[in-house]
């Protein structure tokens, strides 16, 4: 993109937004589309122009309120939340606790798109699986384990809110960093198979495989 300055550059396979943010860094309008709508949460959520401040309370306070002793207040007061085989199976009980009170309170804040993101974040590190292979894990792990990673034994993850709170912290720094290079070029983000989208036009198509 720096070497051919297109004035609008799409990518028809835009995955997580890569290209997106780049162009928008550079200052050059792009046009994405991917077949899957959480690709699309992920490239609108790092793209949008934000009111920091007010991101970085709402994010503290539902880590606040989702973590330590509110937390445990707000478990009380809800009760047990219904859950699947599914979930049961892949998180730990203290950590689907955590996680399902997040996701009932993300509604009460304005930038629903972020913490749902976080919540993702937080919630693929802290199933039941090995610190090796958070990938495709293709069964959940129960037991201690010898972790290749780590080279020791270790024990599958058992709460989730150490993972609230470091992605938390993280969001807040990268969307912050992002701030300071970002520009006023447009974005326009498709959900949809690139075979069938009518795109508008560009002067640059930058994607990789396929």
């Amino acid at each position: 993109m720096r070497k051919y300055r297109p004035n609008v550059v799409c990518d028809p396979f835009s995955g997580s937004g890569t290209t997106l943010v780049e162009a928008l860094a550079l200052g050059i309008d792009s046009v994405g589309c991917d077949i899957s709508e959480f690709n699309r949460l992920l490239a609108k959520v790092k793209t949008t122009d934000y009111d920091l401040e007010l991101l970085d309370r709402e994010i503290r306070d539902i880590c606040a309120r989702t973590t330590g002793e509110i937390q445990q207040r707000l478990l009380e007061e809800k009760g047990v939340y219904n859950t699947n085989e599914y979930l049961a199976n892949w998180f730990a009980p203290k950590a689907l606790e955590s996680l399902l009170l997040y996701r009932d309170m993300i509604q009460n804040y304005k930038h629903q798109d972020v913490l749902k993101v976080i919540l993702s974040r937080a919630a693929r590190s802290a199933r039941l699986t090995t610190h090796f292979d958070l990938d495709f894990p293709k069964t959940p792990r129960q037991e201690p384990y010898y972790c290749y990673k780590h080279r020791r034994t270790c024990e599958p993850t058992r709460t989730a809110d150490q993972f609230i709170r470091r992605y938390s912290y993280d969001t807040i720094k990268r969307i912050r960093e992002f701030a300071d290079i970002r520009t006023d070029a447009r974005i326009t983000i498709i959900q949809g198979n690139a075979k069938e989208v009518q795109f508008p036009e560009c002067d640059l198509v930058l994607t990789s495989p396929p």
